[in-house]
């Protein structure tokens, strides 16, 4: 049975933010289908996600042609390592890569020729890795393209939004109220409002926003905290 969710209100702020962020991110996209296209990628949502994706990481790998000698008379190095950033979460980036590499493998070129042409499709590939990720992260601005993941589609070969947009983004940046504890005190305090709304109605002899404007004199707290009824003549008030 799926948990209770309510919609408690809307929330002007977040989704401001949410909407600037949608925004900052999207107007990239022109130069981002560019570079897909120019590498001869195909532009598919889940390319265009690989490259909103795309992260940074430093690895600690061996270095080239270098080794330590360990053993008087054994022969044998351990290699020395360094930090080297490499780019994360590009699966589908990395599977077109290797098929582009594989066509060349299969290729009716000469071995040196192959490997040449592979050579010089590695560098693309990094400078193209560099360009996409360059396009997010300018100096110390780094555009958050999170929220454009969740809303993007690919319609004719180019990134765009959906024409609701406006109310999805509305719809998930409002606050809602879905665990247990959290359902149970918003039933209870909107039933606490009805139950004031009927107080109020009753004390028709009364100013009707006087009263609601200090519904605080309605109630008594102790020193443990526990709400009580106020001292009040009713009849004053309600009869």
């Amino acid at each position: 049975m799926a948990k209770e969710k309510i919609f408690v209100s809307e929330n002007k702020e977040k989704f401001y933010r949410l909407h600037e962020a949608v925004r900052d991110a999207f107007e990239q996209c022109e130069e981002l289908e560019q570079l897909i296209t120019g590498f001869g990628l195909p532009m598919t949502h889940e390319i265009v996600s690989d490259c909103l994706s795309l992260a940074k990481t430093t690895e600690n790998r061996p270095k080239e042609n270098c080794g330590t000698w360990v053993g008087m008379n054994d022969g044998q190095t351990q290699k020395e390592y360094e930090p080297v950033e490499v780019y994360t979460d590009k699966d589908h980036l990395d599977a077109e890569f290797s098929a582009m590499l594989k066509a060349i493998e299969d290729g009716q070129e000469r071995p040196n020729e192959k490997q040449a042409k592979a050579e010089s499709l590695k560098a693309e590939y990094t400078e193209f890795l560099d360009s996409v990720y360059g396009l997010f992260h300018i100096k110390l601005l780094t555009i958050d393209t999170k929220p454009l993941l969740k809303y993007f589609d690919i319609k004719d070969g180019h990134v765009v939004l959906p024409e609701d947009l406006g109310e999805q983004m509305k719809a998930d940046a409002a606050i809602y109220t879905e665990t247990d504890g959290g359902v149970e005190a918003y039933k209870l305090h909107h039933k606490l409002a009805d139950g004031l709304n009927i107080l109020f109605d009753l004390m028709k002899n009364g100013d009707r926003l006087a009263l609601s404007g200090e519904i605080q004199k309605l109630f008594a707290v102790d020193a443990d905290g526990r709400v009580s009824a106020a001292t009040f003549d009713y009849d004053l008030f309600c009869g």
